[in-house]
């Protein structure tokens, strides 16, 4: 049995896969979800930021997103209508054709909610508004923990980088201090070379 590939070798992985199309097209798609999903791998190579990891990710499929005038974001929902390999078989592993079906498949859904939100009116039940606006908001949600995450990792670079500057400042006033003492020694020294060069012409 082949042993798992870790995350950071899933990445690699997906760096030499750029531009590669047919069956190859749902296995990066398939390993793209899985890095994305390593919240420990995130955490220790990107200090937590998802926004970082999910734009180095993005940047493996130029060929898709480009093209296609979609995002990363965009091909996982896809891959998470349609996760079995049998689907993507069946249309060729085309993935205009499966971003096609997908597309028709969300009309077909919106469709649907309009309607009950239609039958339901202004005075429908709470419930049934909820169940046609969680989509939505859970896209909104990720979309503002991305934000979050991105603010408190420069937040953590901004401590950091006050933090060395106090050090710096510490240290630099810990040699002023050194060098005054030394000056202090100098002329302290100098004074008595000077007298005693005096005392020895005098005796002379």
């Amino acid at each position: 049995m082949a042993k798992a590939k870790t995350t950071a070798q899933k990445v690699k992985w997906l760096e030499h896969q750029v531009h590669l199309t047919g069956e190859t097209i749902y296995a990066r798609l398939k390993v793209a979800a899985e890095v994305l999903e390593d919240r420990d791998y995130i955490v220790s190579e990107h200090e937590g930021g998802y926004g970082q990891c999910y734009d180095m990710i993005e940047g493996y499929f130029p060929d898709l997103c480009g093209v296609l005038g979609t995002t990363l974001d965009g091909l996982l929902a896809v891959l998470k209508e349609y996760p079995g390999k049998k689907v993507w078989a069946f249309e060729g592993f085309d993935i205009g054709r499966m971003l096609a079906k997908h597309n028709e498949e969300a009309k077909s859904i919106d469709a649907s909610r309009r309607e009950l939100l239609a039958k339901a009116g202004s005075n429908g039940k709470p419930n049934q508004r909820r169940r046609v606006e969680m989509k939505d908001y859970k896209r909104v949600e990720k979309h503002n923990t991305r934000l979050v995450n991105e603010n408190q990792t420069a937040k953590r670079g901004l401590t950091e980088a006050a933090e060395q500057v106090k050090d710096l400042r510490a240290e630099n006033a810990k040699l002023r201090k050194e060098l005054e003492e030394v000056t202090v020694e100098r002329d302290r020294l100098q004074l008595i070379v000077l007298g005693i060069t005096e005392a020895v012409g005098a005796s002379g």
